[in-house]
């Protein structure tokens, strides 16, 4: 449809088209929006707030945007050498250096190589970033020089939020700034030697997130850091898939006690954390004064011995007067009888990265308060697993069947486990399980005969209309027995016009005939 120069949309005044490109993705704006009018074409051109997210994109949108691209008017940028986009940031390194972009505030990096890190962080000293993400699991331990160069890049009087989840880095070699501007701060440490160390030397933080803290691998004493409390006004903290036990938590938590929030997601044993309530409420009560909010996420995953769960039972020590009236922290405790797992967390607290695995509605649930929906709604999944064969095998069963309402209605990344031909009628239950137009990624998983795949195209192509907000699809096939060059034909051939996304194939145990 022809839109006219002399419509409403096109006289708005420019303040206000600037206002709602804010809530706009670079994309939309420069390949939809600058070529509706030649007075849009103009105001794309000189808008100078451009937020150009390049995580997951299609290659070829990638390639038209850089190509438009004027450094001087972008104020955040996401770069990403993940599976879905391989070779990004070299590409966009031999088009740009960070340096041209002399308005940038926010720098995200993910999957970045120590080479192309290395010239990164050496661009960025002129600039004014308030916010630098690196995310990589790439293995920097032979690079004697990234540790200086990131001493360097957080030593920006400017930066305000930094984020360094990298795994390989020891973060004991960086330098930490006197007078460290840092106060937000997302790190991967591994020793309580290095967390304290960040306590003592970022005077200004408000909000840390500690990934990985593992007190096992504390080499020698702990620092005596007499003033440690003195210094350090943190607002919020979280433990993050580290290995801690009570008494290490509350050493750690004595040193922090202006907390008001406080997370803990994965990082301590989940049966010894119910066993040691009465201590942590305790605890709670004399030395975190400040402290409104906890929040928590544990998980016992499977045992070699099934033991029945009484989830009713596993909630008596929550319904106390201290977790219900005084703090109202509510608590949930889900209990997925097919996999034997249990999972026990605070009410609208969901670790994002946990994949939840799903075959049948048989989910056990209690909790700590008659307040909360007892009805098996997953609202915070994120993530989800599925055998869509032993789902339909459920599905049939006399004691078997599905939910006959949305579980999973926020889902974004679903996998699909196949181990037989795609099972008649499984779309429409799928359709009913989750909110298909939620999803932004979908892997499927063909386990077992290639041919199998072959026959599921159309069924691909029908859950792709049905999920029409995709924009990766991932294919893995473990058992390979000919060449999938026509099927990626195929594959492009039944992707619907409203969809734009990337599609990978993950072949394992290849096999030559």
């Amino acid at each position: 449809m022809s839109v006219k120069q002399d419509s409403l949309f096109c006289t708005l005044p420019v303040e206000l088209i600037y206002h709602i490109f804010r809530y706009l993705d670079a994309q939309t704006i420069v390949r939809s929006i600058r070529i509706v009018c030649k007075r849009f074409y103009t105001i794309v051109n000189v808008y100078d707030k451009f937020n150009f997210n390049f995580d997951s994109i299609v290659k070829s949108d990638f390639h038209y945007l850089c190509n438009l691209i004027l450094p001087r008017n972008v104020k955040s940028l996401t770069l990403s050498n993940s599976n879905e986009t391989p070779g990004q940031i070299e590409y966009f390194l031999s088009r740009f250096r960070i340096k041209q972009f002399i308005q940038l505030n926010s720098l995200n990096l993910f999957q970045i190589d120590d080479c192309q890190l290395g010239i990164i962080l050496k661009d960025i000293q002129k600039l004014q970033l308030t916010s630098l993400s690196i995310n990589s699991k790439q293995d920097y331990s032979d690079n004697n020089t990234i540790s200086d160069d990131l001493s360097s890049a957080i030593s920006l009087p400017s930066l305000q939020k930094l984020t360094l989840n990298i795994p390989s880095c020891d973060i004991s070699k960086i330098v930490w700034p006197i007078g460290c501007t840092i106060q937000h701060l997302y790190i991967y440490c591994r020793t309580i030697d290095e967390y304290c160390n960040i306590l003592y030397t970022l005077p200004n933080l408000r909000t840390l997130v500690v990934e990985g803290l593992n007190m096992d691998d504390t080499s020698g004493i702990i620092p005596n850091l007499p003033n440690l409390t003195a210094v350090c006004q943190l607002f919020s903290l979280t433990f993050k898939y580290c290995t801690l036990d009570t008494a290490m938590l509350e050493f750690l938590l004595s040193f922090t006690p202006t907390l008001e929030h406080f997370h803990l997601i994965q990082s301590i044993d989940l049966d010894v954390f119910i066993s040691y309530l009465p201590q942590w409420q305790t605890f709670i009560e004399t030395k975190l004064l400040l402290l409104n909010k906890f929040n928590f996420f544990l998980v016992r995953h499977a045992q070699l011995i099934t033991i029945p769960v009484d989830t009713e039972q596993l909630m008596t020590p929550f319904r106390t007067t201290f977790w219900t009236e005084t703090k109202q922290w509510f608590v949930i405790c889900d209990y997925i009888m097919s996999s034997n797992i249990l999972i026990l967390y605070s009410s609208s607290f969901f670790d994002p990265q946990f994949e939840f695995i799903f075959e049948s509605k048989q989910i056990s649930r209690s909790t700590s308060t008659s307040t909360i929906n007892n009805t098996i709604i997953m609202d915070e999944v994120q993530k989800l697993r599925l055998d869509l064969t032993k789902m339909m095998i459920s599905a049939t069963s006399p004691q078997g069947g599905l939910p006959n309402k949305t579980i999973f209605p926020n889902l974004d990344q679903l996998t699909l486990c196949l181990t037989d031909s795609w099972p008649l009628c499984s779309l429409r239950a799928l359709s009913t399980l989750i909110n298909l137009s939620h999803l932004t990624k979908v892997s499927l998983e063909f386990l077992d005969s290639f041919d199998y795949y072959s026959e599921s195209m159309t069924n691909i192509g029908s859950l792709l209309k049905l999920a029409h907000n995709i924009h990766s699809l991932t294919i893995s096939i473990s058992s390979l027995y000919k060449s999938i060059t026509d099927d990626n034909m195929e594959i492009c051939s039944i992707i619907p016009d409203h969809n734009s996304f990337v599609v990978t194939h993950a072949i394992e145990n290849e096999t030559e005939l």
